[in-house]
């Protein structure tokens, strides 16, 4: 029993020591920032609001929501769910794919 766990605490210890080399990092490093995702999306929806001619509220009424959260979730102050995009492009008569990269 010793024995098991002092080649646990061995495998951890390369294991740590594999993880936090430079290389490793560089390679699984997140090259993906959500805020920036966010603000992306974000500024698509009021882009495409505005084509539409809409305002805020008409959006707002049309997705069954407050205005306030509707301009919270344009100007990227809200983490979004799939499920609200998908009624924000219903609302719009797009595609969910015309909001995300």
């Amino acid at each position: 029993r010793v024995r098991r766990q002092r080649q646990m605490c061995i495998r951890d210890s390369i294991y740590i020591n594999i993880c936090t080399t430079k290389i490793f990092i560089e390679k699984v490093k997140m090259t993906i920032s959500y805020q920036e995702e966010i603000k992306f999306i974000s500024n698509k929806i009021r882009e495409l609001r505005k084509e539409k001619q809409m305002t805020v509220q008409e959006l707002a009424y049309r997705c069954d929501m407050e205005r306030s959260n509707m301009s919270r979730i344009e100007s990227g102050r809200t983490n979004l769910t799939v499920k609200t995009m998908c009624i924000i492009c219903n609302a719009l008569n797009v595609n969910l794919r015309d909001i995300i990269r």
